[in-house]
């Protein structure tokens, strides 16, 4: 298996001029609403690798069984942030030459998903990301049969939210995109597999002059970086100025832009953040802070009137 080969091999490109460049881990990324058949997917893909591939260093980090095991079975939004730095210090660990590692969780923001693309470019890891596009109905089913681990109403939040994969950026693209109500999982596992397999193939025959990065790409994969930037540093601004994290003046301030009381607030302050994300983009020096912020509205209101 192309695979094997390719993980035990990495452990001798450590002296390797083009060590930093060497895919010597793998991370499969599984993406998807609660209940859409991720687990059931990690332990397949697991079992498939260590029983049909003799790959022994397969792990699948679940953030599910992680929050069992910090708080017990109850769930408690407050508690996610402990139970996801968890998992994320995990990965570090297991994300060694020579290792697999499964995360089974949601992923259901760009951002959530390009911590784990970064992480493995500094690791020269191949990043993997599986997308399950369950559709709402049958995850809700699903969830109810095995004894409604997440409360119903947080699955519709989570798709209100939901990131569809490569919508926005480049890097955030997945070939593996499956509905496992319309498609055997044993064959999104196969799938799964021979694209992995393909896409290895791809980077052990190239030669270090197809792989160099062109200059504009560069600059593309740069500008990628900037805006993934912006739009999480975005979406903390705003996340304080909802929960009022922000001292009475910096608020009173925002007050004279955007009524806070107003019932549209929440759908009016999204997309205030979505336009301050472009407007970032076109500034020389940009201010990604509730100052920046605030001179942007000050702008905005500035050219409406």
């Amino acid at each position: 298996m192309t695979l094997k080969l390719y993980l035990e091999n990495s452990k001798n490109s450590k002296n390797s001029k083009n060590s930093k460049r060497s895919k010597n881990s793998v991370l499969i990324l599984l993406i998807g609403l609660p209940a859409s058949g991720k687990s059931v997917l990690a332990e397949k893909l697991k079992y498939e690798l260590k029983n049909k591939h003799g790959l022994n260093k397969v792990h699948i980090i679940d953030t599910d069984i992680i929050r069992f095991r910090l708080f017990g079975s109850d769930f408690c939004h407050t508690n996610e942030k402990f139970a996801v730095e968890e998992k994320n210090n995990e990965i570090l660990v297991k994300l060694k030459p020579g290792n697999i590692v499964i995360v089974d969780d949601l992923h259901y923001l760009t951002s959530m998903r390009h911590q784990f693309y970064e992480i493995c470019l500094k690791k020269g890891a191949l990043y993997i990301p599986i997308y399950l596009s369950t559709p709402l109905s049958q995850c809700k089913k699903w969830n109810n049969l095995r004894g409604l681990l997440v409360p119903q109403k947080v699955i519709d939040e989570v798709k209100n939210k939901f990131d569809i994969p490569g919508k926005k950026y480049l890097w955030d693209r997945t070939q593996l995109n499956f509905d496992p109500t319309s498609q055997n999982m044993n064959e999104i596992v196969e799938k799964s597999l021979q694209f992995i397999e393909e896409k290895i193939k791809k980077e052990i025959n190239s030669s270090p002059k197809i792989k160099s990065i062109p200059k504009i790409q560069a600059i593309s994969d740069e500008k990628n970086k900037e805006i993934s930037l912006f739009d999480k540093e975005s979406r903390r601004i705003i996340h304080k100025i909802i929960t009022k994290d922000y001292s009475d003046e910096i608020l009173n301030e925002i007050k004279k832009y955007i009524d806070l009381s107003s019932p549209n607030f929440a759908k009016k302050i999204s997309s205030y953040r979505k336009k301050f994300v472009k407007w970032l983009i076109g500034q020389q020096n940009p201010q990604i802070n509730i100052k920046g912020f605030l001179i942007f509205l000050k702008e905005m209101t500035s050219i409406s009137n």
